[in-house]
């Protein structure tokens, strides 16, 4: 069935490929042919050689399940069991050229997760990976599949999630930068034309799962005039950051910063450099849309959730009960001390809110 993960037992990989700069390992199972299963190792310690994050596994978990119920099945990130882990380690060191650097990420102390393969997958990245130069083919590629009102509503659901789950790795949650063009995926076929993998965000103040309190950020999914600037702020700087990689920032002894063909719907369309974070401006309302569509679709899931747990006596993680009390999406889960008043969204917001890292250069996981 699709979107199912596999468990990985001993003899059942029977073939692996890596990318060459990142913790991430393409396995076929069982003789099969196609790739089934991705492997990546997630969260890294906080220091060279360090222990893994021991809150990285729950934080991954259920933000992968809000993903997941929001955005697209697909999405369904597993923590691998010691077991797995071991069986992965042996047969990749077996295949893989020994000093090399996927070989030697398999001794850093990652939260190491699996998923499902997605068939047709792409993504946003229009730099190379080494010099961080930009490839002007790739920027046009992304110019042609941001032209689509579908693309922007489901980008616009996943974002929703990402400012729930902390996630500054898309899209800065606070000033709407686009960070790290490797995390807008696309899907040539499906659900859904983006696809909202890499869901944690290992180096934000927010992604913890494990941590009380609740963020001035998460205003923006309950409230419109917040929520429609943040859109504003996502699409131009979508614009921007093209307009940038294709030097429009700079101009020539005319003034110009030039112009640049791209085929959209199989069209020629002549793009002025200079002004082009305003190139998605009309889509604008699809993002918000998709943003909104995402609120509702994340307070249901969370809601449902909240009833199904408080029937079987299970504990949802401190994080989630926060940012609940904080949204007010109520039946809200009861609190450690029942008889304890819920705090205001200003006082919560104190709890653990300081300022996070500073941003982050283009490029990243495809996965």
């Amino acid at each position: 069935m699709s979107g199912t993960v596999p468990t990985i037992t001993a003899g059942s990989i029977t073939g692996l490929t890596a990318l060459p700069n990142r913790p991430i390992y393409f396995l076929k199972l069982n003789g099969a042919a196609a790739v089934s299963l991705v492997v990546k190792g997630d969260a890294p310690p906080k220091t060279d050689g360090g222990p893994a994050d021991p809150d990285a596994p729950i934080s991954i978990k259920w933000g992968s399940k809000l993903m997941k119920n929001v955005n697209n099945r697909l999405v369904n990130v597993k923590i691998m069991s010691p077991l797995e882990v071991g069986v992965f380690k042996q047969y990749a060191q077996a295949n893989l050229e020994n000093g090399s650097k996927p070989y030697n990420n398999l001794n850093v102390n990652y939260t190491w997760v699996k998923m499902p393969h997605a068939a047709g997958l792409s993504d946003a990245q229009m730099t190379d990976e080494v010099t961080k130069r930009p490839i002007q083919s790739l920027v046009k590629r992304n110019i042609h599949k941001f032209a689509d009102a579908e693309v922007w509503t489901d980008l616009g659901e996943v974002v929703a999630v990402d400012i729930f789950n902390g996630n500054n790795d898309r899209f800065d949650i606070a000033t709407g930068k686009w960070m790290n063009y490797g995390n807008i995926m696309f899907l040539a076929q499906g659900t859904s034309k983006v696809i909202g993998l890499d869901m944690f965000d290992p180096n934000s103040d927010y992604s913890n799962y494990n941590r009380a309190g609740g963020y001035a950020e998460l205003n923006t999914l309950n409230d419109d005039v917040a929520r429609n600037k943040f859109a504003r702020l996502c699409v131009t700087s979508v614009g921007a950051t093209m307009k940038r990689e294709l030097g429009g920032n700079r101009t020539n002894k005319q003034g110009s910063s030039g112009s640049i063909t791209v085929l959209v719907r199989n069209l020629p369309m002549q793009i002025d450099i200079g002004t082009m974070e305003n190139l998605f401006l009309p889509f604008l309302d699809d993002f918000s849309r998709g943003l909104e569509q995402g609120v509702a679709e994340l307070k249901r899931y969370l809601i449902a959730k909240t009833v199904q747990y408080r029937v079987q006596n299970r504990p949802l993680p401190q994080g989630i009960i926060d940012r609940m009390a904080y949204l007010g999406w109520t039946p809200g889960p009861a609190r450690p001390n029942a008889n304890a008043p819920l705090l205001t969204p200003t006082q919560m917001q104190g709890r653990y809110h300081r300022p996070r890292n500073a941003g982050r250069n283009g490029g990243g996981d495809a996965t």
